[in-house]
């Protein structure tokens, strides 16, 4: 603890019954095209790029006029749900908007009336691509496929080809469920990052951990063992930095406080940060903070901002010095002189950061206000989880990544600014720890930096999926932007197999034809 931080902390824990390990929770974001509802007998054009969220669909034109439509209620192409169609015989293509990685893992075809060939073409954001065909069946409805192998893409594309617009074929997709990788929109931003890696190090390698706080403080060290990582997660990041900003702008007394200082408003999800920062006037329905009231309950914040509720947590704190590094020390080793295995008083705080029960996360940093909030979904896991430096900018800087994978990796390499530093295992095993490298010379100006992680098939992956983490100052050196150094690893030039799934579709029924394709 630094000279003269006084800091103050608080402990929410909230358990709810689990769902279907199958159910992927918080962790992915639905569209579903329900806000393009309405009653008619034709169809509605849509701008061409059409931004939902994060998220862009662009047509690609093969006549005059491309078209992005959805039909109306009364139409005879509609099926019960507005879903998305692409004129003209085009494609559609989804990107985030930002340009950044992410994971598709479902959709549903609507409208298909006839059989036809469907063929989607996801671009890995490592180069190459996985593509899956699919033939529909004769009737009208929606048919939910399932992806394979869609993973860290930037793009994906939906070949519409055959499709007649407005005739008796015609193809529209619905239901698509999304996995966004980091970063979005400046979700999450350096002191987040930080905070993320520091709890997915400690995960792996918990004795190592809590050897440095003292017996009398941590009674309880010996009860941890190494648990999987946690996954970041786009709404639990924006639930948790929307209430440290909330807290910071209400000033209420006593400062630090679990749940809102108002009553939200319900549509709070797609307002924050783009059109309302946590100001009373945009997110209390009373207009005006009511700290001595209670307001929305902090699980209740969750659930508005798309969080499913399976066994939800929270952990926050207020600190004249707010430093990531700091704040995770106070909470990882706060004294608890009675705590023990089955619990205690004093230890609620690593409990969370160190129990299996969890698998995603989101940290908010505020001014002097941190919330984290954890779920129990059962998130996609990734290989590489989380990555950060610290400290912010320094002459020597230390740099961590987790892996998390049944093989452990044949290199591990911290590419900063073209410059490639071999990482070392500190923390965990192979399959399940933390890899550091050490940047020396980066104490002014801005350095872009990538991990890079080749696989036990020798396949590379890389944190960020797109663009460049920055060392430098938070004024002038962004977190992360578009630009990438030159790599570091590559993946061999001989190519690889992988498979390829053809599926005929039955109502109700994926029927799998074994197929190969050759992928470089």
């Amino acid at each position: 603890m630094r000279s003269g931080t006084v800091p103050i902390l608080l402990l929410v824990l909230g358990v709810f019954p689990l769902g279907l390990a199958s159910n992927p929770g918080n962790a992915a974001t639905t569209i579903d095209f329900d806000q393009f509802e309405e009653p008619g007998s034709g169809f509605v054009i849509h701008p061409d790029p059409l931004d939902i969220g994060e998220y862009r669909f662009t047509s690609v034109d093969f006549s005059s006029t491309p078209l992005l439509t959805t039909f109306q209620q009364g139409s005879a192409f509609y099926n019960g749900s507005a879903a998305l169609s692409s004129g003209n015989g085009s494609d559609i293509i989804l990107t985030r908007a930002d340009g950044g990685a992410f994971d598709a893992l479902s959709l549903d075809l609507d409208s298909w009336q006839g059989e036809h060939t469907i063929e989607l073409t996801g671009e890995l954001s490592g180069g190459g691509t996985v593509q899956q065909i699919f033939t529909t069946d004769l009737v009208a409805g929606g048919q939910t496929l399932a992806l394979s192998g869609f993973t860290s893409i930037t793009s994906l594309r939906f070949d519409a080809e055959g499709a007649v617009p407005f005739s008796g074929t015609f193809g529209q997709i619905d239901n698509l469920l999304l996995v966004a990788r980091e970063p979005v929109n400046g979700f999450p931003k350096w002191e987040e990052r930080v905070m993320l890696q520091w709890h997915n190090r400690a995960r792996s390698d918990p004795q190592l951990e809590l050897a440095s706080c003292s017996p009398g403080d941590c009674p309880d060290a010996y009860c941890y063992a190494p648990v999987e990582p946690l996954q970041w997660t786009h709404s639990l990041n924006r639930a948790a930095r929307f209430h440290s900003d909330q807290l910071e702008l209400a000033g209420c007394s006593p400062l630090l406080r679990d749940d809102s200082p108002c009553t939200l408003v319900s549509n709070i999800d797609s307002l924050y940060p783009d059109s309302c920062d946590g100001s009373a006037s945009c997110a209390c329905e009373e207009g005006s903070f009511v700290c001595g009231a209670s307001g929305t309950s902090w699980s209740q914040r969750l659930a508005l901002f798309g969080v499913s509720l399976m066994g939800p947590g929270e952990n926050v704190a207020w600190a004249f010095d707010p430093d990531p590094d700091l704040v995770y020390r106070l909470w990882m080793f706060e004294s608890a002189p009675g705590a023990s295995c089955g619990g205690g008083v004093g230890n609620g705080h690593r409990r969370i950061i160190l129990s299996s029960s969890f698998s995603s996360v989101g940290a908010g940093a505020s001014g002097v206000f941190w919330t984290v909030n954890f779920s129990a979904d059962a998130t996609p896991p990734r290989r590489i989880p989380s990555g950060a430096h610290y400290p912010r900018q320094d002459s020597s800087v230390e740099l961590w990544a987790n892996w998390f994978d049944a093989a452990g990796p044949r290199d591990a390499v911290a590419n900063v600014g073209g410059s490639c530093t071999p990482m070392t295992l500190e923390r965990g095993t192979a399959q399940n720890g933390a890899w550091s490298a050490t940047a020396n010379g980066v104490g002014s100006g801005c350095h872009r930096y990538v991990f890079e992680f080749r696989d036990s098939t020798g396949d590379v992956l890389s944190y960020p999926t797109t663009g460049s983490f920055g060392i430098g100052p938070a004024g002038s050196c962004a977190d992360w932007d578009a630009t990438r150094p030159a790599p570091c690893l590559t993946t061999p030039a001989v190519p690889s197999i992988h498979p390829l799934a053809l599926y005929t579709l039955v109502p109700g029924v994926l029927i799998g034809l074994a197929a190969m394709r050759l992928r470089s």
